[in-house]
């Protein structure tokens, strides 16, 4: 039996995690962490609870050179937040000056970020996933935030924990607690070229996001079966990833 939610959102560690979670249908509107990558669990959770203080400011951003050994964006220049870590990989289009860029980024995330504060608080089910291919976040350190977080917003809310382990090839589950499940398999995979892949083993991690079901709105169901009518392809995925990412 599936478990059903209000809202379901991605704190990281990619956007791998919003890539699973638009495949599996779990995943209404975007969030502040869908497409940044490299800050730990810790960072992310504390920014939650701080109301994502300092989350972005311009003194924090830095160029960050692209790594050849990996698939890059083309159409984006990278930037590194040195204050909390984070990577952005999809937010700066290529060859634009940083001034120039920062008061669209800034009302991007301005804007996701009051929806999923307004969310957590509104919303009665709440699911929080993190996936990484990277990090191994201690269990207590785990246990102490998402109990802080739920503090906050006054509810149980639920969370699924994804970790690689090198070399576990099957599944260990790990209830830390009743709202909180952790899995820890070996996900990491390479393309022909021998770069990492973004969303890893697919065929260990999917199963584990579709235990999860979304309870959408009549309004996202009209909308999303209005898209589908669209007879052109590009048209009905820039329509959608519009939709989605607003």
């Amino acid at each position: 039996m599936h478990k059903s939610y209000d809202i379901i959102y991605s704190i990281g560690r990619d956007c791998a995690t919003a890539m699973y979670m638009n495949k599996c249908k779990m995943r209404i509107t975007s969030g502040p962490f869908d497409w940044l990558t490299n800050a730990s669990f810790e960072t992310r959770m504390n920014l939650i609870l701080t109301d994502f203080a300092d989350f972005l400011n311009i003194d924090d951003i830095k160029f960050l050179p692209k790594d050849p050994n990996v698939l890059n964006d083309d159409k984006c220049d990278y930037y590194e937040n040195i204050r909390n870590g984070f990577y952005y990989y999809h937010d700066f289009p290529a060859g634009k000056n940083l001034l120039e860029s920062m008061p669209d980024v800034t009302e991007k995330y301005n804007r996701r970020i009051a929806r999923f504060i307004n969310n957590m608080h509104k919303k009665s089910r709440i699911l929080l996933i993190w996936f990484s291919q990277v990090h191994n976040t201690p269990n207590d350190v785990i246990v102490d935030l998402c109990n802080r977080v739920s503090a906050k917003f006054g509810k149980t809310i639920d969370f699924m924990i994804i970790e690689h382990m090198e070399n576990q090839r099957s599944v260990v589950r790990t209830d830390l607690a009743p709202n909180i499940v952790k899995y820890n398999v070996h996900a990491k995979t390479f393309d022909d070229l021998g770069r990492p892949t973004t969303e890893g083993d697919t065929a260990v991690i999917t199963p584990l996001f579709a235990q999860f079901r979304l309870r959408t709105t009549l309004r996202h169901k009209i909308i999303m079966f209005l898209i589908k009518l669209i007879p052109f392809h590009d048209m009905r995925h820039r329509i959608r990833t519009s939709y989605m990412n607003k």
